[in-house]
């Protein structure tokens, strides 16, 4: 029986001819069942493996075309087995000690790319890394742009390489999450028309494309000041523009689900903050995945940092997370670090 045959027969079953629940890969289970004589934790293996893929992933142990990019990167003959690693390295938060043989190989592959836009530098290295150790901790090659880089173990692993681990980390654009920028142009906009009708005060600007924790405060204390005029109701009721006004905040206050009059400016900005980040980070790794951080100019040096959305604190998010010419750049050392820096 063919991999082939037990993926179509699998999509076949499926709803939407590909998976879209949990509930999908217990079909594929009970294909493996019907069609294979494998083993329990052989079957396992495999529904692990496809958990998280796209429809257009084939499900195999190790990558085809990562396995034979490795061996055009350390030029090894087509029918050269690949070298195993000699160490064990299981997911785990902190830093990620290499022996000099499995550094060395890491360093030579950590630049292999495919030539490809969506493979970036490190990840067919850490592939290697644990679906060649003895026995294999299975990898699956990822690829997609709503996709973690790689699954290791069953567990999404996004791979980023940047010069320092305790430095700010780009997770990419901002502009996409109309919902999200739409509150922090709501802020802004309260604090920038507030700030123009007194003529004692100058006035920054803020932008929805570049915005730090503390500008994010500032906005709120006039956001709150604002929400907290005693004449509200009648203000409301006088003219149409309070009305939209108020509206626009109380959308603020619910989807930040702020509890009235209860409120302060930094909650407030942390909160934000903290639905911008978990946006970005549910989509890859997700909560519970892993970010797995490679120097660029000293690739064997490895830092993984767990992502976990509740361990998140106010203080944190609000001096480590910021946008910066419309992308959101994070400290994740910082943040999701061990040792807080």
């Amino acid at each position: 029986m063919t991999i082939d045959s037990i993926i179509t027969e699998w999509t076949y079953r499926l709803p939407k001819g590909y998976p879209t629940t949990d509930s999908d890969y217990n079909i594929l289970r009970n294909v493996l069942s019907e069609m294979t004589n494998l083993s329990d934790g052989d079957r396992d293996k495999i529904v692990n493996q496809a958990k998280g893929i796209t429809e257009q992933t084939i499900l195999t142990e190790a990558s085809a075309d990562y396995d034979n990019a490795i061996r055009q990167r350390l030029r090894l003959e087509p029918d050269t087995e690949i070298p195993q690693v000699q160490g064990q390295y299981n997911l785990g938060r902190g830093s990620l000690p290499l022996n000099s043989h499995d550094a060395e190989i890491v360093k030579r592959l950590w630049p292999e790319t495919m030539n490809l836009g969506n493979i970036g530098k490190g990840e067919i290295a850490i592939y290697w890394l644990y679906q060649y150790q003895n026995p294999p901790v299975d990898a699956v090659d990822n690829r997609g742009d709503d996709a973690p880089d790689l699954q290791i173990g069953g567990e999404n692993v996004e791979v980023k390489s940047y010069p320092s681990h305790s430095g700010q980390i780009s997770l990419g654009r901002f502009q996409k999450f109309k919902e999200t920028r739409e509150l922090v142009s709501i802020v802004f906009g309260i604090h920038t028309l507030a700030k123009t009708f007194n003529p004692n005060e100058s006035t920054k600007v803020y932008s929805d494309l570049a915005f730090t924790g503390a500008d994010l405060t500032t906005a709120f204390q006039t956001f709150i000041a604002v929400d907290s005029l005693k004449d509200k109701l009648q203000l409301i009721e006088s003219f149409p523009i309070f009305r939209s006004l108020f509206s626009q905040i109380d959308l603020v206050k619910q989807q930040l689900r702020l509890q009235e009059d209860t409120y302060e400016p930094s909650t407030a900005a942390a909160e934000l903050l903290k639905t911008m980040l978990r946006e970005k980070l549910e989509i890859k790794p997700g909560d519970d995945g892993y970010i797995m951080s490679i120097l660029s100019k000293n690739p064997s040096d490895i830092h993984t940092y767990q992502i976990d959305f509740q361990a998140i604190d106010n203080d944190s998010v609000l001096n480590n997370v910021v946008v910066n010419g419309g992308e959101l750049k994070v400290n994740y050392d910082n943040i999701f670090g061990t040792g807080k820096g």
